[in-house]
């Protein structure tokens, strides 16, 4: 077997420590030990599984931010970073599909780093020392196909336009 070869300035990936599987899983989520959730989820998973997903969440603080449809930008996500700030939850859960789940991971990162300057920094980077703040991040996939709750990335638009 060939050793590899040196592969230049690598980050680290971060992936799931734990996965749900199930009808039930989503009940799993009260077993979290925390005090203080905030909720991003799609307009559609809320509206179809409100009582649920609120009974699952229901012996903690929860704050719940419905995230607009469509993929995920730095502007559209703002709401979400104010009540981050005012709230200071202890793990965030996101509910949704990719762009949902990719916004809760910006969310994330922003609230913990937000000195980080994307305007400057069009490329892909590590993000390190996260949980600073929130020492949790849960991705309840809703629909498949993005493996976004699989992955530490996350893709967003910059701006109005099409650069991702």
């Amino acid at each position: 077997m060939k050793k590899l070869q040196s592969l230049g300035n690598l980050g680290r990936f971060y992936g799931a420590n734990e996965t749900l599987c199930g009808q039930q899983a989503l009940a799993g989520l009260s077993r979290l030990n925390v005090h203080r959730v905030l909720l991003i989820c799609s307009n559609s998973a809320l509206d179809t599984h409100s009582d649920y997903i609120k009974r699952c969440l229901n012996r903690f603080s929860l704050e719940i931010f419905r995230l607009k449809s469509g993929e995920p930008t730095i502007a559209n996500i703002q709401e979400a970073l104010k009540i981050t700030a005012r709230f200071a939850p202890d793990v965030i859960v996101a509910i949704g599909g990719g762009s949902v789940i990719d916004a809760a991971k910006l969310i994330w990162v922003i609230s913990e780093k937000p000195e980080l300057n994307f305007s400057a920094d069009k490329k892909m980077y590590h993000v390190s020392n996260l949980r600073s703040k929130i020492s949790r991040f849960v991705a309840v996939p809703t629909t498949y196909g993005s493996g976004s709750e699989n992955s530490s990335a996350a893709v967003f638009q910059f701006d109005a336009s099409d650069q991702k």
